[in-house]
């Protein structure tokens, strides 16, 4: 525990406590055509008969749905203080610093101070893990999302679901999905 969660939160950023609305038409509209002409561009690194017309207009469908509810969609993490914490908002390995102890155990750091705030948990795992190779997320994620529900437990946080969990990380994925077209 790093001290009174109140104390804590009055010194860092509630991320929380923001929801982002839907992008306007325009704005979305650009990013949906622009990640439709990666997606046809890189159609060949994609199995043979993976990326077809239906696909991208389900695709599409998704996003719209997506872009409309996302106030309430980032409201169904924000809104469970169980599954926020402070936290950065990844822990990739470029905002991570790590040693080992004189007895040869692992420890880690965190160098950008810049993201920490309170933040939903299976968001700031889906900005963890989203890099991963696929085959190895496609046969671990559920592993994983136990491993930290037991931890998180283990550790002091509260006991929560990990379908719940789970359920938070894809939505994260989603909003990551609704935002990437169009990012430098």
């Amino acid at each position: 525990k790093l001290g009174e969660q109140r104390r804590l939160f009055a010194c860092f950023a509630d991320k929380t406590a923001f929801p982002p609305g839907g992008m306007p038409e325009a704005e979305l509209r650009v990013k949906l055509t622009m990640g439709e002409e990666f997606l046809r561009n890189a159609a060949p690194l994609f199995p043979p008969g993976f990326l077809t017309d239906a696909r991208l207009k389900s695709w599409r469908r998704i996003m719209c749905i997506v872009n409309a509810y996302r106030p309430e969609i980032f409201q169904l993490s924000a809104r469970q203080d169980d599954l926020c914490a402070l936290a950065h908002g990844n822990l990739n390995v470029d905002n991570t610093w790590w040693w080992r102890g004189a007895a040869g155990e692992l420890h880690l750091g965190v160098l950008d101070w810049g993201g920490l705030g309170k933040t939903s948990l299976p968001s700031a795992l889906w900005w963890s893990l989203y890099a991963c190779e696929l085959p190895f997320l496609e046969r671990h994620l559920d592993e994983l999302l136990a491993l930290f529900v037991d931890t998180y437990a283990r550790e002091g946080g509260p006991r929560v679901d990990v379908a719940e969990v789970r359920r938070l990380f894809f939505f994260a994925a989603l909003d990551q999905a609704l935002n990437l077209p169009g990012a430098n």
